[in-house]
């Protein structure tokens, strides 16, 4: 199947996967709506702390075109990464690499533009469109993400004492990372575990309620069954736990290092460990299931809160927020557009080659 074709079945299998009937329609537009409202609400609070709102413009036209450069070459590692990961999450011979790498670009740019995290939907549908099924397509973004977060309450943590170093407090946030790194641990550890209990006590109130035999319901137990049955091959490989967990860690690590790259590109003059401890903050809450449209507000809003400790001025750290995500935004068409002309390029030489 062409990487066009795959592109276009998209919006079809998200409507499938999240709006299976015309009364799911509304429930879309409230989230736009709440994710626009978020924006409109938190931008207009952040701009009233900020000296002057063209300074983020004067950031953005004063940026270095290497650091622009570096932070490019680093997002392309870092979806290189992730589609790796995603490669051993899969089921064997679910898709080739080329493919994951572009579905990898393509759900990454949603994810900054759909509201509520729905960009999540566009995994699962491109996978679809290559023939894998919803059940393995959920249950690798489950494990992705339980894996991202978990590293990333391990570099919290690291960020954290790196914190202490600089005279700075973050009791309730040692106390958080730590509480959450644990948990997610153990929800990896038992996730097949988990996913069982969790399919036998919808198969038990589908049965209580008569419904089990309704044909959405159904289809959906038999899917909760094949989620929990990858969930399964994958918590029985501990080698792959660990590879995935090593992924997970070092992705973190190229993505704090395209930050470190755009926040002294734009002359902040940020260390390393500051760059750690501010992006760690940041991170937090752009992974909240509530954001504003395309990210505004909520984004800027955690980058403020974690430059400020960091002895940045507040109306600089908004404005570097603001500049950060355009910036990020960028990066993610750019990379959307670096596959799509990989995929085009491939084909030709597939065509030349057959002539």
């Amino acid at each position: 199947m062409s990487q066009g074709h795959s592109s276009s079945s998209t919006f079809a299998v998200v409507s499938e996967v999240s709006t299976p009937g015309r009364a799911r329609s509304p429930v879309a537009w409230r989230q736009w709506l709440l994710a626009a409202i978020i924006s409109v609400v938190l931008v207009g609070l952040l701009l009233t702390q900020v000296e002057d709102w063209r300074d983020t413009i004067e950031a953005l036209q004063q940026i270095r075109p290497v650091a622009l450069g570096l932070a490019l070459l680093g997002y392309v590692a870092l979806s290189l990464i992730r589609s790796g990961r995603f490669l051993l999450l899969l089921p064997r011979r679910s898709a080739p690499f080329g493919a994951l790498w572009h579905i990898t670009c393509m759900h990454t740019l949603a994810n900054y533009i759909l509201p509520a995290r729905t960009g999540e939907l566009t995994y699962i549908a491109l996978l679809r469109a290559r023939g894998v099924s919803v059940a393995d397509g959920l249950a690798s973004l489950a494990l992705a993400r339980l894996l991202d977060l978990a590293a990333l309450a391990v570099l919290v943590l690291g960020a954290v004492a790196l914190a202490a170093e600089r005279q700075m407090y973050f009791g309730a946030l040692r106390w958080f990372a730590l509480a959450l790194g644990v948990i997610l641990l153990l929800v990896l550890f038992w996730a097949d575990r988990l996913a069982g209990v969790m399919v036998r006590a919808l198969a038990w109130a589908a049965g209580r309620l008569g419904v089990r035999q309704w044909g959405v319901v159904h289809r959906g137990l038999a899917g909760a069954e094949r989620t929990a049955g990858a969930l399964g091959a994958f918590a029985h490989s501990r080698e792959l736990y660990a590879i995935t967990l090593a992924l997970s860690l070092l992705q973190w690590a190229v993505n704090f290092a395209v930050y470190y790259a755009l926040l002294n590109g734009l002359g902040l003059g940020l260390d390393l460990s500051g760059t750690v401890i501010a992006s760690s903050i940041a991170s937090l809450v752009a992974v909240l299931p509530v954001q504003g449209l395309i990210g505004f507000g909520t984004y800027e809003a955690g980058w403020t809160v974690g430059l400020v400790p960091l002895g940045v001025a507040r109306s600089t750290a908004i404005a570097t927020g603001f500049s950060i995500h355009i910036l990020m935004l960028l990066l993610s068409v750019l990379l959307v557009g670096l596959s799509l002309c990989s995929a085009w390029l491939i084909r030709l030489g597939a065509a030349r080659g057959g002539v």
